[in-house]
């Protein structure tokens, strides 16, 4: 459990048709996802970012974002390139306290593989925390679909 877990996700932006999952709450509902993409508990974004807000519900202090992504370049899907976070106090006014870039493009493999992406801040009092995750935007020249798009898949949401 963390501070996330079952608290409401605001989708931003609108996952893939086909990866839906069930929705922001598949992201908050502790329960983490093995490595394959079709079990309906990870939420899969094409050609967009992952976009959330986290209702906290109230006021707590923060001072850690942990994102899951999953890594199967067999099926088209690349782990996150940059994770940016955003807290508010009012759930309106936000304030970026973190960013970073994650992955340079994969080398060859092969399999999956799930990262947890950590990105720690100095402690603030949140009551709302807003998730940018971007992929990849095309796939690796060694990729046996080079220049297409991979898409970006995601499972747990946890704050600290």
């Amino acid at each position: 459990m963390n501070k996330a877990t079952f608290c409401p996700v605001k989708l931003n932006t609108s996952p893939s048709e086909r990866y839906r999952g069930d929705g922001g709450k598949v992201l908050v509902d502790g329960i983490r996802s093995k490595a394959f993409h079709t079990n309906g508990l990870w939420v899969g974004y094409y050609n967009e970012p992952m976009d959330v807000i986290i209702d906290l519900g109230t006021k707590q202090n923060c001072s850690k974002v942990v994102v899951s992504s999953l890594t199967d370049m067999g099926s088209y899907i690349m782990g996150i390139k940059k994770l940016k976070i955003w807290i508010s106090a009012d759930g309106k006014n936000f304030t970026k306290v973190a960013e970073r870039t994650l992955l340079e493009p994969p080398v060859q493999m092969e399999g999956k593989r799930i990262d947890n992406w950590e990105l720690s801040f100095p402690s603030v009092e949140a009551c709302c925390v807003k998730i940018v995750a971007e992929g990849f935007s095309v796939l690796p020249e060694w990729h046996s679909g080079a220049g297409e798009t991979p898409f970006l898949f995601v499972d747990e949401i946890g704050i600290y």
